[in-house]
């Protein structure tokens, strides 16, 4: 009997850190579990040719914001910062960088620190996923 705890436990574990990375995906839907652009995945170490974004269409807000992550605070071209932050406060350098999509000049500004609970490498990953960069 002893043996079937520590089971169950394991399989509680698993499943635990399986609900995590779908809750992630969730919150970051380009996060690369299961495929995405040029059917890039992230199982078992596979390896594909660069993927040439300037021939993709620019993925539409619908898809890549749908957890809201991400406020507008401008239009023409559409300018986005992390929601709850500073309007006043991007600024290239120090503070964070901004990535424009060359397709329709869309751009995001991912911070330098973490904010929000989400460290700098991950808006700023997410922010090449969105855009072309």
């Amino acid at each position: 009997m002893n043996h079937q705890r520590k089971a169950g436990r394991g399989l509680k574990v698993l499943l635990g850190l399986g609900l995590t990375n779908l809750g992630v995906c969730v919150i970051f839907p380009n996060c690369g579990l299961g495929g995405g652009a040029g059917g890039q995945g992230g199982y078992g170490g596979q390896s594909s040719a660069p993927v040439d974004y300037s021939k993709l269409k620019p993925i539409s807000e619908f898809n890549w914001n749908s957890g809201s992550l991400w406020q507008k605070i401008g239009s023409n071209p559409d300018t986005y910062v992390p929601k709850g932050y500073a309007t006043t406060a991007p600024a290239e350098g120090p503070r964070g960088t901004w990535f424009v999509d060359s397709r329709n000049g869309r751009r995001l500004f991912a911070p330098s620190t973490s904010y929000n609970g989400f460290s700098a490498n991950i808006w700023r990953n997410e922010a090449r996923k969105i855009t072309d960069n």
